[in-house]
């Protein structure tokens, strides 16, 4: 397992980009899309009534 970064310069030098979240659940979403899983799980009948 990788060690979370300790100061503010290794977290930034490690990659990390500040993502509002609109932007994290658009990326998701796109990503479940793409991969074709279920986009509401838990909501029956979504998919057949309100995706067109």
């Amino acid at each position: 397992m990788m060690s979370q970064p300790s100061t503010l310069g290794a977290l930034n030098d490690s990659g990390w980009r500040d993502r509002s979240v609109k932007d994290e659940l658009r990326e998701n979403f796109v990503a479940r899309v793409r991969g074709g899983g279920e986009l509401f799980p838990g909501i029956v009948g979504y998919e057949e009534t309100v995706i067109p």
